[in-house]
């Protein structure tokens, strides 16, 4: 179904000057009433047809949100649907232009909804789920990959709208067409509204419109602390339950409680999933937008971190290979591996990266087996494998024993240690576990050397290498199986998240691809690297986990740490990152609110909310079903009776303006409600009275503060001035604690 644009006059047509271009066609177009269906071209070079079908003649191509009035739809013999489009010139008569598809065309004047909920969304400005750098959001006037974007890409702190959704499945990717309004201001200037197609893996999709503001009032009213956002749910709860204290854990971020005011066009935080509550105390997991952080001026040249950001992309892998004898099957897999990651680094990288240094990637093999064995430890150093050495080398390997003492944190430890001199400092570096069962196997004798699992992640952190094990016998019940289970699992939790992982195989087919795909991952955050360190040289921080963590920034900080260099002495311009983490609203042991919900609302929807509470306030109480009923219907404008007996009114007003309402009385049902006592009416009507000045307040951007007398009759005493509103184009947006403002 398709929308028209309302309140539009015979007289604002007759102003509109066309560019004078003949055209062959004179037809009634569709309306409602007096009102046109608007139509946009929402595909650049858009193909408009002689006729409804893609066998006709192309007349020629649309223009990025040229507009169009409705003269026809048809629907053609593929289920495609066609509107015949023109130019206006009169109430009853436009200019035919030609057919279009409706796929390239935006039919509405208003973004989608969902649950009486304007969809939006909100740039994601640091590194994906893939750990591939996003400086901000590409837009397209095409929503396809590898159309070219237009202006600069959008960045954090604006809200917008969805409007459309299509996929490119070829590409396996889905687009969103944005605009930073929720309706179309101007029909005849869709562009004004509008702002292109966005990749959804750029956005975070946000349909609700409940957010979280800090509390900056009980900073200096309650002297309470500054808000700890934690990136991980668990950590919160073992502050909660007292078994860690703040200072065992590191916050994602912490609030400045140096800034005292929150203004209108500061960001907050969308509230992601329903509270919980753990011990009493109420956790959110919120989306978080940094904030700014100052540097100082800078110790080093910035030309130094530009020197870095041109060295060459270079990874170092070092393979740990189980060569005990039930591992000998796999020994193709490993070779095809390397072999593949080897011409992926110039065939694939060269393409998607042009211009870029071709991909320095080299390996290293250490092939361990049972301490009983004379040649437990055996090892190929790193190189770039040109002769096919690390081949030759798994392909000469005897493969024997395996039951009694494998030494796999040997083969780890000691592949680090002689890896640790040959690693360069710019590299990205990991270790790859292959193998089957853990260390010692079935025995339960301890490690000969003193090799514990502890060593083992002192290790990984101090060479900063990932790590992921892939265990090519899992889900079998068997001790020795198990314990490799065990330990893979306990070393990757004690790493960084995203650097580490278990990865049980249960098809032996599947080894080359996960060492391909880690490999791959690995050479695609090195490429991305060059940009970031660039952004510091320009003024801008690393932040790390002050601000979003990401796995791209850690490996950034590491390898400027190598080269001897501070990132905290680098300057921030502006930059705020985007990551979600966990916050308690309310401070653990004092119970002080540190942070409050908050509703995104329009202006518009709140006038529609003064509408509502001012009606039901002013009804006698004698006739409160009957006569909210009635109130509900012209607020609304229901074409349908309300029901008395399911009719509840806090359905009704989440339908139509999308907000929660927890005031008891409005959810019931009508009939319920005209069975109260008078007292209860009373003060029900009494709270709406108050919701009532202090939303007209809002409206008209004043700051009052409520009185009550004797009587019970409330009153206001204005204190001044206050801004509420932001946006831009007339559609504007405020930010209202919802448990103040909300009946």
């Amino acid at each position: 179904m398709f929308c028209f644009f309302k309140n539009v006059s015979a007289v604002l047509f007759s102003l509109i000057i066309f560019s004078g271009i003949a055209l062959a066609t004179v037809e009634k177009p569709l309306m409602d009433g007096d009102e046109f269906y608007f139509l946009a071209c929402v595909k650049e070079g858009s193909a408009i047809w002689e006729e409804p079908s893609i066998a006709s003649k192309e007349i020629r191509k649309a223009t990025w949100m040229e507009y169009f009035i409705t003269i026809k739809i048809k629907t053609d013999d593929q289920d495609r649907k066609w509107y015949r489009v023109g130019k206006h010139i009169s109430l009853d008569e436009a200019d035919a232009v030609g057919w279009m598809q409706k796929k390239d065309l935006l039919v509405t004047q208003t973004a989608t909804k969902k649950n009486g909920i304007y969809q939006k969304a909100i740039v994601v400005v640091h590194y994906d789920q893939n750990k591939k750098l996003i400086a901000g959001a590409p837009i397209r006037h095409i929503p396809k990959t590898k159309a070219p974007s237009v202006g600069q890409d959008l960045t954090l702190l604006n809200i917008y709208y969805i409007y459309d959704k299509q996929e490119e499945i070829k590409a396996d990717e889905t687009f969103f067409l944005l605009g930073d309004e929720p309706e179309i201001i101007n029909p005849l200037k869709p562009g004004d509204s509008i702002v292109g197609w966005v990749s959804k893996s750029r956005l975070f999709q946000w349909d609700t419109r409940e957010a979280a503001e800090y509390d900056k009032a009980t900073i200096s009213k309650l002297k309470r602390k500054p808000v700890i956002i934690y990136e991980n749910e668990e950590e919160l709860k073992d502050l909660i339950l007292g078994k860690k204290t703040s200072e065992q854990i590191e916050p994602l971020a912490t609030e400045s409680i140096q800034k005292e005011t929150l203004y209108p066009s500061d960001p907050r935080f969308p509230i992601i999933t329903k509270e919980r509550d753990v011990n009493g105390v109420k956790m959110w997991n919120i989306g978080f937008v940094g904030d700014e952080v100052e540097g100082g001026p800078g110790s080093r040249k910035r030309e130094e971190v530009a020197t870095l950001s041109r060295m060459s992309n270079v990874v170092d892998i070092l393979f740990v290979y189980d060569g005990t004898g039930s591992m000998k099957k796999y020994k193709d897999s490993v070779i095809e591996a390397v072999k593949q990651a080897k011409q992926a680094s110039v065939d694939y990288w060269k393409q998607n990266f042009p211009g870029e240094s071709l991909a320095d990637l080299r390996f290293s093999i250490a092939m361990y087996k049972d301490y009983s064995e004379s040649d437990y430890y055996r090892r190929e150093g790193l190189q770039d494998d040109k002769d096919n050495k690390i081949g030759d080398f798994i392909t000469k390997h005897k493969f024997s024993g395996g039951d009694d003492m494998p030494a796999v944190f040997n083969g780890i430890s000691s592949a680090l240690k002689d890896g640790a001199g040959e690693m360069r400092k710019e590299s990205f570096r990991a270790v790859i576990l292959i193998g089957d069962m853990g260390n010692m196997g079935k025995s339960n004798d301890p490690d000969p050397k003193g090799h514990n699992i502890d060593k083992i992640v002192g290790q990984l952190k101090a060479n900063q290498c990932d790590f992921y094990a892939i265990h090519v016998a899992s889900g079998f019940n068997h001790k020795a199986l198990l314990k490799f289970e065990n330990e893979a699992k306990t070393i990757a939790e004690r790493l960084d998240e995203g650097t580490s992982e278990y990865i049980p195989m249960k098809d032996p087919k599947k080894v080359k691809a996960e060492i391909y795909d880690k490999v791959m991952d690995l050479l695609d955050q090195r490429y991305r690297l060059p940009q970031m360190l660039k952004n510091i040289s320009k003024g801008r921080k690393l932040l790390g986990k002050q601000i979003s963590g990401t796995i791209l920034e850690k490996r950034a900080i590491d390898i400027m740490k190598r080269h001897g260099l501070n990132p905290d002495d680098f300057a921030t311009k502006g930059v705020a990152a985007f990551a979600k983490g966990w916050v308690a609203p309310k401070e653990p042991g004092t119970g002080n609110r540190a942070m409050k919900p908050v509703v995104l609302m329009n202006k518009y929807e709140v006038e529609t909310l003064i509408a509502i509470l001012g009606r039901i306030s002013r009804v006698k109480i004698e006739n409160v079903k009957k006569g909210w009923m009635q109130a509900f219907e012209e607020v609304t404008g229901d074409d349908i009776d309300i029901d008395p007996e399911k009719g509840v009114p806090a359905d009704i007003i989440k339908i139509h303006l999308g907000i929660p309402v927890r005031s008891g009385i409005l959810n019931k049902s009508f009939t319920e409600i005209g069975k109260l006592t008078t007292t209860e009416i009373t003060e029900a009507v009494k709270d709406f009275k108050k919701k009532l000045f202090l939303l007209r307040a809002v409206v008209n951007e004043k700051d009052i503060e409520l009185k009550e007398d004797d009587k019970g009759d409330i009153t206001y005493v204005r204190k001044g001035d206050k801004k509420y509103w932001f946006g831009t184009r007339g559609s504007e947006r405020v930010w209202l604690d919802m448990e103040v403002f909300l009946p």
